[in-house]
């Protein structure tokens, strides 16, 4: 949407809105309070430019959006049987309120200039997560220094803690390495890929977050194939390969060592029965409760926000601790709004991967499939959209690449 098409009054709001969404790009792995700060903005800027008839319009010929709206609003009927506390309740219309920025951005975005600003600010604080990280890491940092994570778990922590960051830096690299193949000049081309590869380098040797270890390596064999087809897909496996075999037969490497205590406590896990605290027992504990909810309410699911009572009830059963939610993004849709959730999560990711066919650069369908995968593959790991970074990262992500899906309607050749 261009300015020179919009109504006087109009152009100031739609500007602030447009600046804040790039803008949220560059806080998004940095700082909460800015993240509220522009996303407040962002709506409220947009409710002023009263834009509401254009926006619902395009909604209608853009599919993401329409999911978005059509996932807030199933959340929203899920609070009407939910037997939860009134936060529990309002905390899941919040996260799934978040999705309504995607047909925002529709009325928010210009252009191609955008999403690259946008993209540029995303890559600006990735980078300088990554520096930062690597200087904790070495040292030069204190661990107690003010405005950072607190170390004590994992050395490298800086804005967010070790799973956040590192599916930060993991999707970060691979932003890197796309926006490294499209570059136009050789400079620029040298820098993103040295990027990407110090950012790849942190997630495996650095980072303490297994998710974000597989991610990254799904995402380098889809980024293979992207570029070379069938055979960079092989060359990308087998050099994903190299580098996790020489990781992991480095023994302080982060990946050796959270390889090694992952089988260790899944070895040693029992069901039902508390032991010492320990990341993947307790993840094995959750899916083994979540499925017994499942299974109690497999149709409609226990209701928005409803996970947390209903898994405080029957962790009672066997004395082991409850948790807010299961660290399995597709296990808490099913448990709060049953198998209609779960198909809504799946079909989700299904047509932002189609629909990624018609963006109008490589790179796009390239960053949009690649979100995708993370998701789907995080998801497994972690509630992906439960958590406020991850959620963010993929509602703004999303919004950027699909605001003007309405205006293509034909597929790239």
């Amino acid at each position: 949407m261009t300015a020179g098409a919009l109504p006087r009054a109009a152009i100031f709001p739609v500007s602030l809105s447009r600046g804040a969404f790039i803008a949220l790009g560059a806080s998004i792995p940095i700082s909460t309070f800015a993240d509220g700060v522009l996303t407040v903005t962002i709506v409220l800027a947009w409710l002023a430019a009263a834009r509401w008839r254009d926006a619902t319009h395009a909604v209608r010929r853009n599919p993401v959006a329409l999911l978005a709206c059509v996932w807030f609003i199933l959340h929203v009927l899920g609070t009407l049987y939910a037997a939860a506390a009134a936060p529990e309740i309002w905390r899941g219309i919040g996260k799934a309120a978040t999705f309504l920025l995607i047909p925002i951005a529709i009325a928010a975005f210009r252009d191609g200039r955008d999403v690259r600003l946008a993209h540029y600010g995303f890559m600006c604080a990735i980078g300088l997560t990554m520096v930062l990280s690597y200087l904790r890491w070495a040292g030069v940092i204190p661990p107690d220094v003010p405005l950072l994570k607190d170390a004590g778990y994992s050395a490298s922590v800086v804005f967010k803690y070790h799973l956040t960051q590192n599916l930060l830096l993991a999707y970060g690299a691979f932003v890197f390495a796309v926006y490294a193949r499209a570059a136009t000049t050789p400079n620029a081309r040298r820098v993103l890929s040295v990027c990407a590869v110090l950012a790849a380098t942190n997630v495996l040797i650095v980072g303490d977050g297994r998710t974000g270890q597989v991610v990254l390596i799904v995402l380098a064999v889809y980024y293979g194939s992207w570029v070379g087809g069938r055979k960079g897909l092989i060359a990308a496996a087998a050099l994903i390969l190299a580098v996790a075999s020489a990781a992991y037969a480095f023994p302080g490497s982060s990946l050796h060592k959270r390889a090694v205590l992952t089988y260790s406590d899944a070895a040693e896990w029992r069901p039902g029965i508390q032991d010492k605290p320990s990341g993947v027992k307790e993840r094995l504990e959750f899916y083994r409760r979540s499925i017994l909810i499942v299974e109690a309410h497999p149709l409609i699911g226990v209701g928005t926000g409803g996970f947390s009572a209903a898994d405080r009830a029957l962790a009672a059963q066997h004395r082991m601790p409850a948790t807010d939610h299961p660290h399995n993004e597709y296990l808490l849709q099913a448990v709060e709004l049953g198998v209609g959730g779960l198909i809504l999560l799946v079909v989700l990711f299904a047509v932002i991967w189609r629909e990624a066919a018609r963006l109008p650069e490589p790179a796009h369908t390239a960053l949009a499939r690649g979100l995708v995968l993370m998701y789907a593959i995080g998801s497994f790991g972690t509630s992906m959209l439960n958590d406020h970074a991850e959620t963010l990262l993929f509602v703004w992500m999303t919004a950027v690449l699909f605001h003007g899906l309405h205006e293509r309607l034909q597929p790239r050749a």
